[in-house]
């Protein structure tokens, strides 16, 4: 059983005041399914404005994400695949060999632990990592790859990669592309891979992606939605029921960056089936300033599959 960077620029002179939303008519009520599948690999991206899947891919098809900005050097792993990394001691390629030492120095990337990853900041790191790509849609372990991290610019990544066991090297450039904010390598096919839309165009992933546990501490995958950590607040509430809920309400509560804020846990594993905590609702608001009251009213398709998420959503 799997259960599974705001920057505020401030310039000396005058500031222009703050223009607010205007106001607008209350949105259409929306029940919308997503289709993670009931083996989880989709990766679904969605607007909440136009209620529209942007774009799914498959969770197999990439390793790496590196940050896409002109003063971005962080990477980090693939959560889906249960991916961990290792950073070494050594700078030679001929000089790392084996992977004695990975399972007692290894970490991972985690949502609730976002300050946190298994490689990060890689602008002044020449150390050779050990990546453990996870599983592949068979749960086989696909094994290790070196990664060197060469250089960063404002342009690009320059990284070395060589699979375990091979004595050849590739180097590649990694181009960057400030609409995203994160460009996605497949290790594997040693190439950039589009996965999610341009930046200010998607508000929820539907995902998996790993949760640490404090007790005992442990990464265990689970099942549930991000949000865009570019533009896209959120905050869970149960004091009041769903139809109670206003723009005015909205308005008073302080929502979170925190991606995870939706997260996994909306459903509970009972008696062996998924039940959708339909009492538990979210508010949040897009990059546009538009708040939106959203709930989950089940985790099962019409032919009772589990891994289709489905809930209701209208724009306050």
């Amino acid at each position: 059983l799997a259960i599974a960077a705001f920057f505020m620029v401030f310039t000396e002179g005058c500031i222009a005041e703050e223009k607010p939303i205007e106001p607008h008519p209350t949105g259409n009520f929306t029940t919308r399914s997503i289709a993670l599948g009931s083996d989880y690999r989709q990766q679904v991206f969605y607007n909440l404005e136009h209620d529209s899947l942007l774009s799914q891919n498959v969770k197999f098809d990439w390793d790496l994400s590196f940050d896409a900005t002109a003063d971005g050097a962080t990477v980090r792993l693939n959560q889906a695949k249960f991916m961990y990394a290792w950073e070494t001691d050594e700078r030679e390629f001929d000089h790392c060999r084996d992977t004695l030492g990975f399972a007692k120095n290894r970490r991972w990337d985690s949502a609730n632990h976002s300050d946190s990853l298994a490689i990060g900041h890689v602008k002044n790191t020449t150390h050779i990592f050990w990546i453990d790509l996870g599983f592949d849609e068979n749960g086989d372990p696909l094994g290790f790859t070196r990664v060197q991290f060469l250089a960063v610019t404002p342009t690009k990544y320059t990284i070395q990669i060589a699979s375990q066991g091979s004595q050849r090297a590739e180097k590649i450039d990694i181009q960057k592309d400030m609409n995203y904010n994160q460009i996605h390598f497949s290790l594997l096919k040693q190439k950039v891979v589009r996965v999610e839309p341009p930046k200010s165009d998607w508000d929820l992933q539907f995902t998996q992606y790993v949760f640490t546990f404090a007790n005992p501490y442990t990464p265990y995958l689970v099942a549930g939605v991000l949000t865009n950590p570019l533009s896209t607040q959120a905050i869970a509430d149960s004091s009041l029921t769903f139809s109670k809920i206003d723009r005015s309400m909205a308005e008073s509560l302080k929502l979170s960056s925190q991606t995870d804020v939706i997260g996994y846990d909306w459903k509970a594993y009972v008696g062996g089936i998924y039940k959708t905590r339909s009492n538990v609702n979210y508010i949040v608001r897009d990059g546009k300033g538009y708040f939106y009251k959203l709930r989950f009213v089940d985790f099962y398709d019409a032919a009772g599959k589990k891994g289709f998420p489905k809930f209701e959503v209208q724009r306050l």
